[in-house]
């Protein structure tokens, strides 16, 4: 293999970020998701997307970061001869093995009947530790739906021992030149969990048959998350006072985050000792005195000095701690939007905040709200923490005054779905509990949930995102999360009976936290 065709893909592929990616970003609103399925992987890996357009690759190598070692990426193109016939027409005069061979492209060898042969030059490149790219369906869609697999993935995988990494490309089918400049179409791609060959081969000895049936539970993967994707976007709702991104913030924080995220956990004591605030939430991180610190900004203990004072202006502005309350202002304004449509009901509305914490977001919004002066209001806070019951108690009696009904229940989620009162709830708030719960926990309680929610009820839900201070969070303040994109969130609920028609997907300003409003 000529060493000037193998180098060259790293050199294109890498100013794909200056051409392609500008240019996706503009009129289609590309977007990668799943990054986190990429962290300290290393050569070599397979990747599997569907394929949707001659498009496809312009798009791919998008995935990884700039000048990333997993570059360039190989594929597994159709033997050159194909590209001659008419089919091809005006694109079979560019579409040589050159132009192929410079961007990273390397066909299969047909007519061989033995995949030894045919994938040669794709072996030896996996072997090397390389990526290779190769679309399990072997061709393009026709109708924008995925195919059934061939049996190349599923050997490639077995012959070499690579990992497989499934890409689900949402979609370059059926983009017009109209749609493209007129950016109608949203471009997603993505990255699954890595799958190795154990989990896709169970035989010693595997066959044609068997390599087919590999990759075709691998292409099972990539349609599940095709038809089941959601769509998501940020909201910048400039009513509620949001926390935004600014440039000279965000300057500060690009030299700032490297250096807390490599910090050596032993540093959380000397953080402590920085600003009262910064210890109470060190010290509860997790339970509602730390997020109640966290939503005053730290201004619930002043600073004795100069020093105190930077700190906490470092502290409680960076991205998480804005977003948290960005998240809290969202709930509230969901909150006010259903109570204020239900609110006329002549029947008793029964709202629960499950593992309630402060309570705040309903208790503010019960506050703030002149139209329920005659709703028959009934509000039930679950939480497991007898401290958070008693200071959520106390936050209440700003609502006292007002015609309803307050419960509150000392218990896990667990514990009291299974003795859930005999009563239907117009409204579930569940914030800050699924950063907490695995997938197959969460899909359970949301099952639950939508078991008590009546017909047109909503569930208000939100869950922490992959993001750059996550490090520092959990090595050094020990705040131990489970991150999710709120594309991921959706599934779950999906899993769990609610719609995706039903729902409202959606970003905070610095897409830490995802929100989802769920309807019944």
């Amino acid at each position: 293999m000529n060493g000037f065709f193998y180098y060259v893909p790293f050199v294109i592929q890498n100013l794909f970020f200056v051409f392609f990616l500008p240019i996706y970003k503009i009129f289609t609103r590309f977007e990668v998701r799943g990054q986190e399925n990429l962290k300290n992987l290393k050569g070599p890996i397979i990747l599997a997307p569907n394929h949707t357009s001659e498009l496809d690759p312009t798009a791919i190598p998008l995935i990884f970061p700039f000048l990333s070692p997993l570059l360039p990426i190989y594929s597994v193109i159709y033997p050159i001869e194909r590209y001659k016939t008419a089919d091809w027409k005006w694109r079979r005069h560019i579409y040589t093995r050159s132009f192929f061979s410079v961007l990273g492209g390397y066909p299969s060898y047909s007519g061989n009947r033995d995949y030894q042969k045919s994938l040669k030059d794709h072996i030896s490149l996996l072997k090397k530790g390389r990526t290779v790219c190769i679309f399990p369906e072997g061709k393009c869609t026709i109708d924008g739906n995925i195919n059934n697999a061939h049996g190349g993935l599923g050997f490639l995988a077995f012959e070499t021992g690579a990992v497989i990494v499934p890409l689900v490309v949402n979609t370059f089918f059926g983009l017009t030149f109209r749609d493209f400049i007129m950016r109608r179409k949203k471009i997603v791609l993505t990255i699954l969990p890595v799958i190795t060959r154990e989990q896709i081969i169970k035989v010693t000895n595997p066959r044609v048959q068997d390599f087919q049936n590999a990759s075709q539970m691998v292409v099972e993967k990539l349609k599940e998350n095709y038809q089941n994707s959601v769509e998501s976007f940020v909201d910048l709702d400039n009513t509620i006072n949001l926390e935004k991104p600014t440039f000279f913030r965000g300057l500060f924080h690009f030299f700032l985050i490297p250096i807390l995220n490599n910090l050596p956990k032993s540093f959380k004591k000397k953080i402590s000792q920085t600003h009262r605030g910064a210890k109470v939430v060190i010290d509860n991180a997790t339970n509602h005195q730390a997020l109640e610190v966290l939503y005053s900004q730290g201004r619930l203990f002043s600073a004795k000095n100069f020093m105190n004072k930077v700190f906490q202006n470092i502290w409680f502005h960076m991205d998480n701690s804005k977003a948290v309350r960005n998240r809290l202002k969202f709930v509230m304004r969901e909150l006010r939007r259903h109570l204020e449509s239900i609110a006329r009901y002549d029947r008793e509305i029964n709202v629960i905040s499950i593992a309630s914490g402060s309570a705040r977001a309903v208790i503010e919004t019960v506050e703030a709200g002149e139209y329920l002066k005659e709703a028959k209001l009934s509000l039930t806070f679950l939480d497991k923490n007898p401290d958070a019951i008693e200071y959520s108690k106390k936050l209440s009696t700003k609502i006292q005054h007002l015609p309803l009904k307050m419960e509150w229940i000392n218990d896990t989620v667990g514990g009291f779905f299974k003795s859930v009162p005999n009563k239907e709830f117009d409204i579930v708030e569940i914030v800050g509990l699924l950063d907490y719960f695995n997938d197959d926990k969460a899909v359970e309680t949301f099952r639950s949930i939508y078991a008590i929610l009546g017909n047109g009820g909503v569930v208000i839900t939100a869950n922490i995102n992959h993001n750059r201070e996550e490090k520092f969070v959990s090595n050094v303040i020990d705040w131990v999360m489970i991150y999710r994109s709120v594309e991921q969130l959706a599934k779950l609920l999906v899993k769990a009976g609610f719609k995706k028609k039903k729902m409202k997907v959606f970003y905070e300003p610095f897409k830490i936290h995802g929100i989802i409003v769920a309807k019944k």
